[in-house]
């Protein structure tokens, strides 16, 4: 069996370069990233809370992305304040960033590819062909 493109590694590694250098990476994330962009549910949440404070012009990092998901009642869901500060380990620069995001960007593609493919499969056979 096929699984759904992703790639665990990569998604946690660009929330922790965006956690640590939130100037450098900031930018380039939320331009081509989105939520959905981040198949595993704890990255996709944090990020969702990394966009809202980006589009505010709040601080991204390791407290206010904490509170933030706090105040929306995610932060139980993703596993508390050490899920979001495991996130930073080991994340020492940000020059690779572009590949990831670009890695990412072409991850969802092919999942929105999958998706609409089984939509199409789904309506295909519940069509009534008279």
């Amino acid at each position: 069996m096929n699984q759904i493109p992703h790639a665990p590694e990569i998604e946690t590694n660009v929330i922790g370069q965006l956690l640590s250098f939130p100037q450098e990476v900031g930018t380039k994330a939320m331009e081509i990233l989105t939520a959905d962009s981040f198949y595993q549910p704890t990255e996709n949440l944090i990020f969702r809370c990394c966009e809202f404070l980006f589009k505010n012009n709040r601080p991204i990092d390791i407290p206010t992305v904490v509170t933030a998901l706090k105040e929306n009642n995610y932060l139980d869901r993703i596993g508390g304040p050490y899920t979001v500060s495991k996130l930073t380990d080991g994340v020492m620069y940000h020059h690779n960033i572009d590949s990831h995001l670009q890695l990412l960007v072409k991850m969802k593609m092919q999942r929105d590819i999958i998706n609409s493919a089984q939509q199409t499969l789904l309506e295909a056979y519940s069509s009534n062909c008279d």
